[in-house]
């Protein structure tokens, strides 16, 4: 019986999760995609919207809760979009991540050794980075995140997942907008001036960059505010007012103005010494990107020349240098190297080159002008395009180190190099983000 015209379903019971964080549950030949449910939940929802053969619902009410749902950490988790699974025990959120791992990876057969998760060294405050949005709530500024599924925000006063000291800086900026009526920024009107707080950190807290991010160049009584913070939260070594102008997802703007101190962080990972600039991509789970980071340099071996292809600001590649002849990094943002050049030269490493541009438009010169004897890709979500793993195949790269955040579309790009002639070595998945259901994978590949 179709189900097409259905809005509510009653007493599903949810059979399992999948990549994504939905729970599949059943109905007639209807396969029900529900946010945020648990295995064994029998719940009432409502259809949000049909695709296919599929329904997509949210929880209307949880008429018997799964087991899972025992470990009450967060009140609002339900609610808040910061993260999915925060009040299930770690390690069944463990479990929960390698059975949604086996179902991903299943398509490969026996093809590859898949490995068990490995948890994060620091399973809470383990984020090195928040956005956090503002609103006016009841006629009062709030800060939080936005609630699943919508950009309404949802007040926090702390969260398990960033460090305590984000929510203290955080009240402090409210403070500060309630003493000087600073506006905030409305989405709906796109009127206000202030929309988000930012704030990223190093690896021990000891420096901080804090970024408020403003609709207008204007920002009342900055002084105020700097001479508050810094007075406050002495680890503050720089704030930076990024002006948004758009009405627009995007949180960052183009234009800034540091109002103290400086727009980056010094980090350290391992004996590497970075520059982290405040837009710079860096893993927000510092101690589990350094595991992954000495995996990845513990299987390339030495004395190779390796392609690092969205390269970022060059951690991995800089990595690389300790053990090979040559690294050669591939970034299309140019602020990414600037940053990553500067790295190079603060840590004296001479035998790395970086080169501005898309991984298809350059790589072929890279190939004709070195010979490359491993690749290490690191794509953004949507994983690589088909022409650059033909480019790969058709170069006869002999060796893929593949690092994805994606396991769903890396599932789908490691059937295609499987296809061209590549075995699958291992893959390691890794929890980068405890009581979410993201999940990193690394694969090493080698072509037959």
């Amino acid at each position: 019986m179709s189900l097409d015209n259905t809005k509510y379903l009653t007493s599903l019971k949810v059979e399992k999760c999948i990549h994504q964080g939905y729970g599949i549950a059943y109905a007639n030949d209807t396969t029900v995609f529900i946010e945020n449910a648990l295995p064994n939940d029998i719940v009432d929802v409502e259809v949000l919207y049909f695709k296919k053969k599929n329904a997509f619902a949210q929880i209307t009410k949880i008429i018997e809760p799964s087991p899972l749902r025992k470990d009450i950490k967060c009140s609002i988790s339900d609610r808040c979009g910061g993260c999915n699974w925060v009040n299930i025990d770690y390690q069944q959120q463990l479990e929960l991540k390698d059975i949604i791992i086996k179902d991903i990876y299943k398509s490969l057969n026996s093809a590859a050794c898949v490995h068990p998760i490995k948890p994060s060294p620091q399973a809470y405050h383990y984020r090195n980075k928040s956005f956090l949005p503002l609103s006016m709530i009841n006629g009062v500024p709030a800060y939080g995140m936005f609630e699943r599924g919508s950009h309404n925000v949802k007040p926090q006063k702390e969260c398990l997942l960033h460090p305590l000291l984000f929510n203290m800086i955080a009240d402090e900026i409210i403070d500060y907008v309630k003493d000087t009526n600073i506006k905030i920024y409305e989405e709906d009107s796109h009127s206000g001036n202030l929309r988000h707080i930012g704030i990223r950190t190093n690896h021990d807290t000891s420096e901080v960059l804090l970024i408020l991010v403003t609709k207008t160049r204007k920002l009342p009584f900055s002084k105020l505010l700097v001479k508050r913070i810094t007075d406050k939260f002495p680890m503050v070594v720089g704030i930076i007012q990024n002006i948004q102008p758009d009405k627009s997802n995007v949180i960052l703007g183009g234009e800034e103005k540091v109002l103290y101190g400086r727009a980056y962080l010094h980090e350290l990972i391992d004996d590497l010494k970075l520059q982290v600039h405040y837009k710079a991509f860096y893993q927000v789970n510092h101690q589990q990107a350094f595991t992954i980071y000495q995996h990845i340099l513990s299987i390339t071996g030495e004395n190779k020349t390796i392609v690092d292809a969205y390269s970022g600001t060059g951690t991995i590649g800089l990595i690389l240098t300790k053990r090979h002849n040559k690294v050669i990094c591939i970034e299309s943002n140019s602020e990414a190297i600037v940053n990553a050049e500067y790295n190079a030269k603060y840590n004296n490493i001479n035998n790395i080159e970086f080169v501005q541009g898309g991984v298809e438009a350059v790589l072929p010169k890279v190939v004709k002008d070195n010979k490359i004897d491993l690749i290490v890709f690191d794509p953004p979500r949507k994983g690589l395009e088909t022409e650059t793993i033909n480019l790969i195949a058709d170069l006869k790269i002999s060796e893929i180190i593949y690092m994805s955040c994606n396991p769903s579309t890396q599932v789908r790009d490691l059937n295609l190099f499987i296809s061209k002639g590549y075995c699958i070595d291992v893959i390691h998945p890794y929890d980068m983000f405890p009581h979410t259901w993201h999940i990193e994978s690394l694969c090493h590949l080698k072509l037959q």
